[in-house]
């Protein structure tokens, strides 16, 4: 395959052969791999948020602490641990090490990324930090990496985006509409680029939502990805092979490009 890196083919290769890659999703890789290196999104600032820390089990009074999520009046934890694969994979692992390759191709392509501090943090950090490191380096596009814990019978990946005007953080229909955009881009990226059916419980693909301080108080373009169902048997499959999780990568880091540049 022309221009694409030895060690790209052989991880795509391993996928084709395990199945988890459709032929468009092949083709998809190989093109823009090359094209990545052009230095596309030069100027651009990105923040990747891998959901949840290994480690905030061992800290739960921490994580339990009420903070304030956008909604008047209400709170939610600081943080949680996430969910798991049946047979004990975590969330926090599988969003690390999907988020540490996605910064990666993304500075790669010329963006200044910014990681929320999941590996160096004993704990956390809050939902509330989380949308303030967006908001202070200004991000151009932020995302927040997830897989789900739904019944297993939900397989396939979705994205979250906000859903009301929540005037007293300046949640307006512009923001909101802004997500939107960044959130279409994701599906389409991330759908060619992995092969990953969307939700078979958000047939649409979004989860419009106003229960996430993640997107309520970001001021910047963010939006939730989940990946894929970890409690579906399929899913599961490919969430714990290190070849989906570096397609994984590639998909959001082509979600982002998408939006901010309109090429994949």
């Amino acid at each position: 395959m022309p221009g694409m890196s030895r060690r790209l083919a052989l991880v795509l290769a391993g996928v084709i052969a395990t199945g988890l890659l459709a032929p468009s999703g092949l083709a998809m890789s190989a093109r823009t791999h090359s094209a990545h290196s052009v230095k596309s999104l030069a100027g651009k600032v990105i923040l990747i948020d891998p959901g949840h820390n290994i480690r905030n089990a061992l800290h739960p009074t921490r994580i339990n602490r009420p903070v304030f999520y956008g909604i008047p009046g209400a709170t939610k934890p600081c943080d949680t641990t996430g969910t798991a694969t049946n047979s004990g994979y975590p969330e926090a692992r599988y969003t690390l090490a999907v988020g540490l390759h996605a910064v990666k191709i993304l500075r790669d392509m010329g963006a200044t990324v910014v990681m929320t501090p999941v590996n160096t943090r004993p704990w956390g950090p809050c939902i509330t930090r989380r949308a303030a490191i967006g908001n202070q380096i200004h991000a151009d596009a932020a995302v927040s990496i997830h897989a789900d814990g739904a019944a297993s019978w939900v397989h396939g990946f979705y994205v979250i985006v906000p859903s009301h005007r929540l005037p007293n953080v300046g949640l307006g229909p512009r923001r909101i509409a802004r997500d939107v955009r960044l959130g279409a881009a994701m599906l389409k990226a991330y759908h060619k680029t992995t092969g990953m059916k969307i939700s078979n419980l958000y047939t649409s693909g979004y989860l419009r939502s106003d229960a996430y301080g993640g997107t309520n108080l970001s001021h910047v373009p963010k939006i939730f990805i989940e990946t894929g169902n970890m409690r579906s048997p399929g899913n599961a499959v490919k969430l714990r092979s290190r070849a989906f999780r570096h397609l994984s990568a590639w998909g959001i880091a082509y979600g982002i490009r998408l939006y901010l540049t309109g090429h994949m």
